[in-house]
This record gives C-alpha cells, structure tokens and sequence, in this order.
C-alpha cells in the first residue's frame, strides 16, 4: 500500500501555506468574512461594514495512537519508538486537515441583507479503524516481529484536495421585540484537485514466524481490500490534479439572538444615519444552528481495484514490494472498474450557544458533529468536538481560550487573540506546551482589512436610548 499512502499524504499538505478550522476564532462577532465557514447566518447583521480577507490559514492534526511531548519531537536524538506514549486499540484513528482562505469579502447590501464571496483551497485526510495493535507489532518490519493473528480488520483511509468559490447570503428574517432570527446559505463551486482512497473488508492477518530464517516466515490473508483515486495511480505515480471534475456545495444556517434589552436599540430612537446600532452586540444569548459541506465532486478519470486477499506470501516477498501494484496483481485476484467515483464533502452539523456574561466578556459552547459514517467508502469526515470557550471581545481586540474534547485526541486546550486587521492561535497550543502525551496539534493565522459600522459616540448616547 506504499503508494497510496504516500498519495494520501500529499494530497494533505498539496495545498499548505481541516470540518476543523479556526477553532476558537469562529465565534467571535468580529470573525467577519470567515464566519461564514461556519455558519453563513453569522454575516446578517454584521459588526463590519466590509470585511476583506488577505491571506488566513488554519491546519490541524490529531490521532489516538502516538501521545508526544510535541516540542521535544523536533529535538536532536528524540527517539519516537521509545518515548512516544502507545495507546493501541482495535480501531485507532488520525484525521488531518488544511485550510487556505484566499482573497475574500463580505459587505452589507442593505440594512437587512448582506453577502459574502470566498475563495478557498483545502485537504482532509482520515484514516481510521486500524488496528493499532497490528501496528505495533510491525513497525520495526516483519523480519523482527513475532508471530500474531488478527482477524475481522477493515481499515478506511481516504484523502482529498479542493478547492472552492462561494457566494454566501444572509438576511434578518425576525425582528420582533426581544426576538432575532437570521437566516443564511452558501452556494459553492467546487473544483476538483486529487482524491485517493483505500479501505479493507474484514480482513485477517497470521504471522507464522520462521525462528531459523525470518525472512521464510508466511503471512496468510483473506477478505478484500479497495484501492482507488482521481487517476489511474498504477499507470502513472505521479500526482495529477484533475482539473476537469468539479461539483457543487452548500451550507445553511441558522442564528436566534435573545434580546432581553431590545428597547435600547429600538429604531424609533435613532437618528437616520445611524444605521440600526449594528455596531453594538445586542444579545445576551446566541443559539445557532447549521449544517456545512454537503455536496461532492465527480472524478471522471477514477480507477477503482478491489483484490481478494485470500493467499499466502512470504515476509521476504513482503520487504521486497517496490511497487504495489506488480505485488498484489501477482499474488491476488482482482477487478477493476473506471466509471469514475463520487468524493463528498465532510458534512457536518454544527450547534452553538453564546452566552454574553457581562459587556465585553462571553462564554461560548459549541459541537460539532460528523454526517458521514467513518466506514463509508472514500468518505471524508471531521472528528467530532465539543468545546466550551471564554472570551474577552471588543472592536479592536479579543482574546480567547477554546476547551475542547476532541474525538481521537481528548482533551486539549488553546489559545488565540484577534488584534485589529490580525488573527493567530491554536485551541491546542497550551495542551502541546504542557503534555506528553498530546496526541492533536493546531494553529491558524490571517490578516485583512476590516471597516467597521460607525461608532456611536459616548456624547450621543442619551439620544439614542430610551431608558
């Protein structure tokens, strides 16, 4: 599987400067343009009168096999095998993801209705349901490792790179006293970059160790395994974007804002330019609501190979594998097809609650969940992710600390800042500054142009409110 494995890894980092992004920094009512990654509901209403996105990028890794002390894997003479923490399961998992937000804007096109266009580039990738026990027993190669048997192993690991142009609009749908609903969706066009894919069908493995010549050791095998992608990888091993195959996507969402103190933004009481007090957070609770990425992309110039494992090779035949294909095509029956295939979106719902505390000091809970099952044949997915976080937020400057419990990884937490036109942070950077035994990494960054609403002036105030 050397190949597709490699492919699945370049397919990851094709398009560096992950639906998990920006953690932290989503909820932020100062997001802008970004927010409607998340939630295109978000940009009605807006702080911003223009927000424009430069450059940002988010990426994240996490697994629940290798717990490191993140910083002294960098160090001269860190031994991985002896001082990473192994946590072997039946099913262990790792998912990785980048994202590139490219030139973006969102601008209001009247009091009520406000639009957003993206551009975007992206990669996932998730490998999941591997038996990290049979991973254990191997890393150090066949030759040395004891005999074992494992039965009923069906590993999926799939990777995808995309990329994406969105139109996104959202409106004020409610507006009665204490009551606030907004609506939003996205429209994407997406294109098509390199998708690969395997996964294994109740597969068992037996070791039989040759105790005189390890190399004469047999392998027995049964059950099936699935390889494909955008291309056909056996002809060509080089990694080709397909740049005619494309689809289509979409995102909606919704916001409720409970206003307990509405009467202080009643429009009766503003003068005519002052344009609705959207400069002013007027709730004291936020609910939202919104399903992201649904959708696909259809590769046309696909191959798809499917080989019976049912045989017996030897662990010489298996260190001597340079290309696997000329190794499974000679060992194991096969069946082809190139009708192309269908790589979907990570769909996922996501469900939030913003409670604001007191003037500019929130407390944020959020979930996301995964809509695609992790054994679904050439599937992306996120991890699913509760997390609770507090900020401090203004007009010029936030700062965050996102909680979360992530699905593999566990617990980690993070930090971020927002600073005029700037963004940084991770919502795992203290974990990794603290652990050793983290098991997830993260970090994003961007800049852009914000124009603000006009600012009611302190002067001004008692014109404007009721009380």
């Amino acid at each position: 599987m050397k190949k597709h494995l490699l492919a699945l890894f370049f397919i990851n980092i094709a398009v560096t400067a992950t639906a998990q992004s920006y953690m932290g920094y989503f909820h932020d009512n100062y997001a802008g343009v970004q927010s409607v990654l998340f939630n295109p509901a978000m940009i009605a209403d807006s702080r911003f009168k223009t927000d424009i996105n430069l450059f940002s990028v988010s990426a994240f890794a996490g697994n629940d096999l290798y717990g490191v002390r993140l910083f002294d894997v960098y160090k001269k003479g860190y031994d991985f095998d002896k001082e990473a923490k192994v946590t072997t399961r039946a099913t262990n998992n790792a998912i990785g993801n980048v994202d590139v937000m490219g030139t973006s804007f969102m601008f209001n096109i009247a009091p009520k209705h406000t639009v957003a266009l993206f551009t975007r580039a992206r990669s996932i990738i998730n490998v999941g349901r591997v038996n990290g026990n049979l991973v254990d027993d191997v890393k150090d190669g066949l030759d040395v490792a004891q005999s074992f048997k494992f039965n009923g192993n069906s590993p999926n690991g799939v990777g995808h790179a995309w990329g994406e142009v969105g139109l996104s609009y959202a409106t004020v749908l409610v507006q009665q006293r204490e009551h606030f609903l907004k609506g939003g969706l996205t429209v994407k066009y997406l294109q098509g970059g390199a998708n690969a894919y395997v996964q294994g069908g109740d597969i068992g493995l037996t070791l039989v160790r040759n105790t005189i010549d390890p190399k004469l050791g047999s392998v027995t095998s049964n059950g099936e395994v699935t390889i494909g992608g955008s291309h056909d990888f056996e002809a060509s091993q080089d990694l080709e974007f397909d740049i005619n195959s494309a689809g289509v996507g979409f995102d909606f969402g919704l916001v409720y804002e409970w206003r307990p103190d509405y009467e202080d933004y009643d429009l009766r009481y503003a003068r005519p330019l002052d344009n609705g007090f959207r400069e002013f957070n007027k709730y004291k609770l936020r609910f939202g609501l919104s399903v992201t990425d649904i959708g696909g992309i259809h590769y046309r110039k696909s191959r798809q190979d499917t080989y019976n494992l049912n045989g017996v090779v030897t662990v010489d035949m298996i260190d001597n594998v340079d290309d696997i294909y000329d190794f499974l095509n000679a060992n194991y029956n096969r069946i082809t097809t190139t009708k192309g295939v269908r790589a979907n979106l990570p769909t996922a719902l996501h469900a939030e609650v913003d409670w604001n505390i007191a003037n500019k000091y929130y407390l944020n809970l959020n979930g996301d969940i995964s809509m695609v099952a992790d054994n679904k044949l050439n599937g992306n997915s996120i991890a699913n992710r509760l997390s609770l976080t507090p900020r401090y937020e203004s007009r010029w400057f936030s700062f965050y600390v996102p909680v979360s419990w992530m699905e593999y990884s566990g617990m980690q937490v993070g930090s971020g800042l927002r600073v005029g036109a700037f963004f940084i942070g991770s919502g795992s950077v203290l974990t990794n500054l603290l652990s050793k035994q983290s098991k997830a990494a993260d970090f994003y960054i961007g800049i852009k142009i914000p124009v603000y609403q006009k600012e009611l002036k302190e002067t001004c105030r008692p014109c404007y409110f009721s009380k």
